[in-house]
C-alpha cells in the first residue's frame, strides 16, 4: 500500500524525515549545530540526518569543518549551541564503545607490533578471547595484514591504514566514523575496502564517510555537501543528479558552490522556498518506482519501520564496574611503558638520574680532594720547609699535591695558567730564621714574667739586632713563607689557605719542641661529634644529587608526554574506545611512578652498596621521601604539559623550572647562611624541603618524629594533589 504526502513549500525538511521516519530509525541527528574555535565559525547551523543501515558521506574541501563535525558527533569537542542525538540520545560520546572510529591520521602507535595494536584495542573493548580471536583473524584476511609480530613503523603506508581500518570494526559496532578512509591507499585496497562497508551497511551497519574525492563520495547512499562551515546540500546522489539535472556529481558540487546565495537563501536553510523537496530513502534503490513531483513524494507505508535494525540497548549502554576501569587503567599503562621502551630520547632521559648518581660517588667518593701547588724552595737546609710540606698535605677532606719548581716565575706560571690553585715560595735562609722568629716569641712572652734574659739567646740574634726579644724585618721577611693564590674558585682557594694557615701553627709547635721549648696547645678540643662522623663530601651532595636529578628527568619527560597524547590520534581512538581522560591521565602518573621507583632502587644499590656512602637513618624512610619527591616531580612535569599547546614551549619551561630549582633549593650547597627572608622564600620551592629532609634523615639519623623531616613529606604530597588535580582540569578542558 502506497500513501501519498502533499509537502507545502513551508514545510521544513526536518518535518519530513520525522514524519516517514521513526526516531527508531534515526542513527544521528544533528539540529542547528553551530561551533566557534576562539572568534572563528567552524560550523553553522549544521542539519543533518543519518538513517539506520546507511552509508552517508560527508563531503567538501579541507577546511570545511568536516573534521570538526565528525568530533561533535563523538563528543570529543564540547558543542556551542545545538543538539546532536546518537541512536536517540542527545550527550554525544555516550554510546562511543559502540562506535567505531578512525580518524584522519593513521592513529597507531608506531612501537607497538600488530599484534600488540589488536591486544590493546580487545583489551580497551573488553572483548572475550575466543570472540577477539575470531575477529582477528578474520579483519586480518579481509585488509591483508602482514605478520603479527611486525612493528607498526615498519609497515607502509597502505598497509596502516589497512590496520588502522581494521581496529575500527575489532567489536562489531553499530556506527562508524571514518575521516578519510581511503587517503593513501591503492585502487584495489580502496576496493576492497568500499566492498566490505557495503556488505556491512547491507547487514545493519551506519557508516558516516568524510572524504574530499567526489567519486568516492558518489558511492555512498546520501551525501551531505559542506562548504565554509555549512551544509550546502544534502541527498541522495540519484536525488541531486534529478534535481540539478545532471549525471556528474563534481559539476553539481560547483554548480553549488559558485551560487552567490543572499541571507535567506542558503541551500541548507530549513525555509528555502525556492528549493523542490526530494527525499529518497537509501533502502530500496532498485526496488521502489519513486513518483516525484514538485511538491509530492509518495512512500511506501510502514517501509521505514520493516527495513530498520534492532539495536541492543543493553550493547549501547555499556557500563564499566571496578574492576573493569582498573583492567583499562592496567593496559594504558602497559601501552606507556611500551612506548618508553621503544623511545630512544626517553629511555636515555629514564636512566640519567641513575647515570648521574654512578658518575657523582665516580668523582667525589675519594678520601680527600687533589689540590695541585706549585712549590719554589730556595731553603738551604730545608729542615722546615719539608717539614712544612710533610704536615700540611692533609686536611679534612683535602690533599696538597706537592709540585717542584727550580724558579719562581715558574711556579707562578702554574698558577697563572690554571695548572695550580697556589704556588708556595721558601726563603733561602727560611729554616734558620724561623728558629729565630720562634723563640724570640718565647723569650718575649718568658721576659714578660722574667727582667732576665738568657744569654743563649742572643745567640740568635744578629749583630744589628739591639733588642735580643726582638727580629729584624730581614729575619721576618726570610721566616715567611710567600703564597700566591688563585681565588678564582674560591670554593676551593679558601679551604686551601685555611690549611695553610693552620699548618703554620703545627710548624711552630715543631720548632719549639726541635729547641727544648713547649709546645702551644690548641685552645679547642673537639669533645664529641653530635652528627655525621667521618663524612666526605660525597655524603653531603648525595641527597640532593638523588631529588635533584630525579626532579630534572621526570619534569623534562613527563612536560611532553600530555602534548604528544593530544596531537596523537591514537589518543583519539583510545578515548572514543572507552579509555576516559582521567584513565589517561593516570596512567602516565603510574607509568612514570613505576620507572622512578626503578631508578630510586638502582640510585640507592650504586650509592650506599656500592659505594658505601654514610647512612645514620632508615632506608626505608628515605626510600619514600625520594618516591613521594618523584611523584610530586611527575604532577609538575604533568601540569605543565597539560596547559602548553606545542612541545617546545612546556621543554622551555620545564627546564626553567627544574633549573631555578636545583640552584637555589640547597641540593647541591647549603642555604643556611643566606639571607633570612630569601632563605625562607627558596625554602619553600618544590625540591628545597624534601631535600633538607632527606638530609636530616641521611646524616642526622632523623625520623618522623621531627619537624623537618616530616615537611618535606608533606611539601611533596601537597603538591602531588594540587598539581594533579589542576593538571587533570585542564587534560579535559584542551582535550
Amino acid at each position: 500500500m502506497m500513501m501519498m504526502i502533499n509537502i507545502e513549500k513551508k514545510d521544513s525538511k526536518e518535518k519530513l524525515i520525522k514524519f516517514i521516519m521513526d526516531k527508531r530509525d534515526i542513527a544521528i541527528e544533528v539540529k542547528n549545530v553551530s561551533f566557534k574555535y576562539h572568534k572563528s565559525n567552524v560550523l553553522q547551523d549544521i542539519h543533518m540526518t543519518v538513517p539506520k543501515r546507511c552509508i552517508y558521506a560527508l563531503l567538501g574541501p579541507s577546511g570545511s569543518g568536516k573534521t570538526t563535525l565528525l568530533r561533535l558527533m563523538l563528543g570529543r569537542v564540547k558543542l556551542n549551541h545545538g543538539t546532536i542525538e546518537i541512536f536517540g540520545h542527545n550527550k554525544p560520546g555516550h554510546y562511543n564503545r559502540v562506535i567505531g572510529y578512525m580518524p584522519q591520521s593513521q592513529a597507531l602507535s608506531p612501537e607497538l607490533t600488530i599484534r600488540e595494536t589488536f591486544d590493546y584495542f580487545a583489551s580497551l573493548y573488553q572483548l572475550s578471547e575466543t570472540k577477539y580471536l575470531e575477529v582477528r583473524d578474520n579483519l586480518k584476511k579481509i585488509f591483508c595484514l602482514p605478520e603479527d609480530e611486525q612493528v607498526v613503523s615498519t609497515l607502509s603506508g597502505g598497509q596502516q591504514k589497512a590496520l588502522s581500518l581494521a581496529l575500527v570494526f575489532l567489536h562489531s559496532p553499530k556506527l562508524v566514523f571514518l575521516d578519510e578512509p581511503t587517503v593513501g591507499t591503492d585502487p584495489v585496497l580502496g576496493n576492497q575496502i568500499w566492498t566490505f562497508l557495503r556488505k556491512n551497511a547491507d547487514n545493519g551497519l551506519t557508516v558516516i564517510i568524510v572524504t574530499h574525492y567526489i567519486q568516492e563520495a558518489s558511492l555512498a547512499d546520501r551525501i551531505g555537501m559542506m562548504r565554509g562551515g555549512r551544509m550546502i546540500e544534502e541527498g541522495m546522489p540519484k536525488s541531486l543528479y534529478s534535481k540539478y539535472n545532471e549525471t556528474n556529481l563534481e559539476t553539481i558540487f560547483i554548480h553549488i558552490c559558485t551560487q552567490k546565495p543572499t541571507e535567506n537563501e542558503i541551500q541548507n536553510e530549513v525555509e528555502n522556498t525556492q528549493r523542490k523537496l526530494s527525499i529518497f530513502l537509501p533502502y530500496k534503490r532498485n526496488s521502489i518506482a519513486n513518483a516525484i513531483n514538485n511538491h509530492l513524494l509518495v512512500v511506501p507505508n510502514s517501509y521505514m519501520r520493516r527495513k530498520s535494525s534492532t539495536i541492543d540497548e543493553n550493547q549501547l549502554n555499556v557500563k564499566l564496574n571496578t574492576k573493569s576501569l582498573l583492567w583499562l587503567l592496567f593496559i594504558l599503562i602497559r601501552r606507556n611503558i611500551y612506548q618508553f621502551f621503544q623511545s630512544k630520547f626517553i629511555s636515555v632521559m629514564v636512566f640519567s638520574p641513575t647515570f648521574c648518581t654512578l658518575l657523582m660517588c665516580i668523582i667525589f667518593k675519594v678520601d680527600m680532594i687533589r689540590l695541585n701547588t706549585a712549590v719554589f724552595n730556595e731553603d738551604v737546609t730545608r729542615q722546615y720547609s719539608q717539614e712544612f710540606q710533610n704536615r700540611v698535605k692533609n686536611f679534612s677532606l683535602y690533599h696538597v699535591n706537592y709540585i717542584q719548581f727550580d724558579s719562581l716565575d715558574e711556579a707562578v706560571d702554574q698558577v697563572r695558567n690554571g695548572h695550580a690553585t697556589a704556588a708556595i715560595w721558601f726563603h733561602s735562609n727560611f729554616s734558620s730564621a724561623l728558629i729565630k722568629r720562634a723563640l724570640a716569641a718565647v723569650n718575649a712572652d718568658s721576659n714578660s714574667h722574667d727582667d732576665s734574659v738568657d744569654d743563649s739567646v742572643e745567640d740568635y740574634v744578629e749583630d744589628n739586632e739591639a733588642d735580643p726579644m726582638t727580629i729584624s724585618n730581614r729575619t721576618l721577611d726570610a721566616s715567611t713563607i710567600k703564597l700566591f693564590a688563585d681565588n678564582a674558585n674560591a670554593i676551593i682557594a679558601q679551604p686551601l689557605l685555611d690549611l695553610f694557615k693552620f699548618g703554620t701553627w703545627e710548624l711552630y709547635n715543631q720548632v719549639f719542641r726541635d729547641e727544648g721549648q713547649i709546645a702551644m696547645a690548641s685552645p679547642v678540643v673537639v669533645k664529641e661529634v653530635v652528627y655525621a662522623d667521618n663524612i666526605i663530601h660525597a655524603d653531603f651532595l648525595l641527597p640532593g644529587y638523588i631529588i635533584g636529578f630525579l626532579y630534572l628527568a621526570l619534569v623534562t619527560i613527563t612536560s611532553q608526554l600530555l602534548i604528544m597524547e593530544r596531537n596523537d590520534g591514537f589518543f583519539d581512538r583510545a578515548i572514543v574506545a572507552g579509555a576516559k581522560h582521567s584513565l589517561m591521565f593516570f596512567s602516565h602518573f603510574i607509568a612514570n611512578l613505576l620507572f622512578a621507583f626503578f631508578q630510586i632502587v638502582l640510585m640507592f644499590l650504586i650509592g650506599f652498596a656500592w659505594y658505601r656512602m654514610n647512612n645514620f637513618g632508615s632506608y626505608s624512610l628515605m626510600f619514600f621521601l625520594v618516591l613521594m619527591q618523584s611523584a610530586s616531580a611527575i604532577m609538575t612535569g604533568l601540569l605543565i604539559s597539560a596547559t602548553c599547546e606545542v612541545n617546545f614551549s612546556a621543554f622551555f619551561i620545564a627546564l626553567s623550572v627544574t633549573l631555578s630549582q636545583l640552584f637555589t633549593s640547597g641540593a647541591f650547597f647549603p642555604i643556611v647562611s643566606f639571607d633570612p627572608l630569601i632563605k625562607f622564600f627558596l625554602s619553600i620551592t618544590p625540591i628545597a624541603m624534601p631535600v633538607e629532609s632527606l638530609r636530616n634523615v641521611m646524616l642526622r639519623g632523623w625520623n618522623l618524629n621531627h619537624f623537618h623531616v616530616v615537611h618535606g613529606l608533606l611539601a611533596n604530597i601537597g603538591t602531588t594533589i594540587v598539581f594533579g588535580l589542576i593538571a587533570l582540569y585542564f587534560f579535559k578542558r584542551k582535550s
